[in-house]
């Protein structure tokens, strides 16, 4: 899915992107004439030095053929453009429709989008140039933040709860005190009673 028209540039970056190891020129006619993207073969007239000078160094050879390679610096520079504009834009969306947690989420999959139009290599640089977390990573650091709240939460009730203990002892009589008297006042009327009781019947005996 693309939010805007696809930029045919991006093919140019996945086609090259073996010369950011090999470090060396190739010819742009032979790497449109890729049997494995024989599409490339209609952009001939699109990859003039114009767009060229957006994501590589280049220069002309004998018969005004091009030979170029991608420039590390051009290509992240233009695709950290394209991140920004595409985070811009499904953070707009997403504040409508919670699609994601936070912005963590929201840069990962924005790189994703980015990612699957690059090739492995360039991918890998612009991973570590925008400082994307794995989903891992996200959610490691989102069950940390977690358990940190409630480690918090349960210390403050446990220190409430001592508070109150404490003020409680500051005042009066210890609960076991009261109930204790208590116990005791119900004895003394049982007591009370079962002699009351005796007497009567020692009364009719008579």
């Amino acid at each position: 899915m693309f939010i805007t028209r696809y930029n045919p540039i991006y093919c140019l970056m996945v086609v090259l992107d073996h010369t950011l190891i090999e470090n060396k020129l190739v010819l742009l006619s032979d790497i449109l004439t890729n049997e494995e993207f024989p599409g490339l073969t209609l952009l001939s007239s699109f990859f003039g030095p114009k767009q060229l000078d957006k994501v590589c160094v280049w220069k002309y050879c004998d018969d005004d053929m091009i030979a170029c390679k991608l420039d590390l610096d051009k290509c992240l520079d233009f695709l950290k453009k394209r991140f920004e504009e595409t985070f811009i834009c499904l953070e707009k969306i997403s504040k409508f429709s919670n699609l994601f947690a936070d912005s963590s989420q929201l840069r990962l999959h924005v790189f994703d989008i980015i990612a699957d139009n690059v090739g492995a290599k360039l991918c890998a640089k612009l991973k570590s140039f925008l400082d994307i977390k794995d989903q891992t990573l996200i959610d490691q650091a989102t069950m940390e933040a977690k358990e940190n709240i409630q480690q918090t939460a349960k210390k403050t009730k446990t220190e409430a709860d001592q508070a109150v203990v404490e003020d409680y002892t500051k005042c009066g009589v210890p609960l076991t005190k009261i109930s204790t008297k208590g116990d005791k006042k119900v004895t003394k009327s049982k007591l009370k009673k079962e002699v009351g009781q005796k007497s009567v019947s020692s009364f009719f005996k008579k």
